[in-house]
């Protein structure tokens, strides 16, 4: 920054300096000037000359420091807008890193639950397999073989007449006429009535059932 002469008193820019065009007061080329600031501050001549070169000298004389300091604000702001920018790239990453993140979680709860959605079909579907060959079964061996529960007792609906065997050739449940076509679970130690669509009265049963079969066969 250039040297610009203050006002000795105030401090200040706001000054003027003025030939005087008297004639009768010039003893010299300085003596031609007029120092006048706004705080009411008057020098003149030599005065003038005297006060401009005292404060150039020391303007110089503190030129170093100044740079030194220009220097290390420069350096400071410098730092500053580095520490800045490296904040918002962090935040930046931060961002997309959970962005990312977010998206993969959401990508494998959706594989998660699509898994256990064929895993649960799959299941679904075997259990059906079983129960529709163990019926099969039942109904292409029945003539060969003695049911389950051959040993209950059938008890008529009022009177002695015998209600007879349901479709797969098992007795009713004791109570049960033979027109509503009730009949118990197709798992031997269950007494339980079976469902209406279905042969037996739950899907345990339906597990022990074809478990039970499997282990026959594999005899």
């Amino acid at each position: 920054m250039a040297f610009k002469m203050v006002c000795p008193k105030c401090g200040s820019l706001n000054y003027s300096v003025e030939r005087d065009g008297r004639s009768y007061i010039r003893t010299g080329p300085s003596s031609e000037l007029i120092f006048s600031c706004r705080c009411g501050k008057q020098m003149f001549g030599d005065q003038l000359t005297e006060e401009f070169e005292r404060q150039r000298s020391a303007y110089e004389a503190q030129a170093e420091e100044r740079m030194a300091a220009e220097r290390e604000r420069e350096e400071r702001v410098a730092a500053e807008r580095e520490r800045d920018e490296k904040m918002r790239k962090a935040m930046e990453f931060r961002q997309n890193y959970l962005r990312e993140r977010r998206a993969i979680e959401e990508e494998e709860a959706r594989a998660a639950k699509e898994d256990a959605d064929r895993r649960w079909r799959e299941r679904v579907a075997t259990d059906e397999d079983d129960e529709d060959h163990d019926h099969d079964h039942d109904h292409g061996d029945h003539s060969h073989s003695t049911p389950s529960r051959s040993a209950f007792t059938v008890v008529a609906v009022g009177g002695d007449e015998d209600p007879g065997l349901d479709e797969e050739g098992l007795p009713y449940p004791p109570g049960t006429p033979p027109n509503k076509g009730h009949h118990l679970c197709g798992w031997g130690p269950c007494v339980n009535e079976a469902r209406s669509n279905s042969k037996y009265c739950s899907r345990a049963c339906s597990n022990k059932n074809a478990r039970w079969r499997h282990k026959q066969r594999k005899k």
